[in-house]
């Protein structure tokens, strides 16, 4: 089982804000849509019709169909709840977005300040989730904030907000402010092999020490996109 890296130049460039206010999101660049992938014997899939109930045996139509659907999230590093959103409902199906007013674009949500001083977003997370003591209410988080432990489970991965599909959408920024108008900066990974998206069942893997996996200090970058593979023990 892996997990995908769909970087792609929306990322890495300009693109509508996570709080849908129209502002330009340069802190996504270095973002990253994250979703569970299997060989089904032919090809790489994030999904199986088979994990439904839908009597469509070829398109993935559901929300639990997708691997990352309800699989935890949990804390980069230690920090403090800045802003977070529980109550978005589940978008019903891939494709479908509910765009229900007031609910951010990034759905349940958490943007979290770690110790070092920079802010980390975490969205579209499962509806019901979140909990209520790491965010006793929608919006901005009043003072004392709610404190984060690295490895604490966040939420799930869910369809909520401006999702197309059930994934995990993460990145860093050098500050934060309301409207997602900070500087995006690389995340930086330890521990993983990597390896370029091809249609093979056999990768080529390589080792990733302290290396971001897009833009500057890429270890893999093909055109405008990086399509990037990280394999997880099993």
């Amino acid at each position: 089982m892996c997990i995908r890296d769909s970087t792609n130049d929306a990322h890495r460039g300009a693109i509508w804000d996570s709080l849908n206010e129209g502002n330009v999101a340069f802190g996504q660049h270095n973002a990253y849509d994250v979703a569970v992938l299997n060989w089904d014997g032919s090809k790489w899939r994030d999904c199986d019709p088979a994990r439904g109930d839908s009597a469509d045996t070829e398109k993935c139509d559901e929300n639990k169909e997708f691997y990352i659907w309800n699989t935890p999230i949990y804390a980069m590093e230690d920090g403090v709840v800045l802003y977070c959103y529980r109550s978005a409902a589940e978008n019903p199906s891939p494709g479908m977005q509910l765009n229900a007013p007031g609910v951010p674009g990034g759905g349940n949500m958490f943007w979290i300040q770690h110790t070092g001083g920079e802010v980390a977003l975490y969205a579209h997370m499962m509806a019901g989730s979140v909990s209520p003591d790491l965010c006793p209410t929608d919006g901005v988080q009043a003072d004392p904030k709610p404190a984060v432990t690295k490895g604490q489970m966040l939420g799930r991965a869910g369809n909520s907000g401006a999702s197309s599909a059930p994934h995990l959408h993460f990145h860093l920024q050098a500050t934060w402010q309301l409207g997602d108008k900070g500087e995006g900066m690389p995340i930086l990974f330890t521990g993983l092999e990597v390896s370029e998206r091809l249609p093979l069942a056999d990768l080529a893997w390589h080792d990733v020490d302290h290396k971001s996996i897009v833009a500057d200090g890429s270890v893999w970058k093909s055109g405008d996109r990086s399509d990037t593979l990280m394999k997880l023990d099993e």
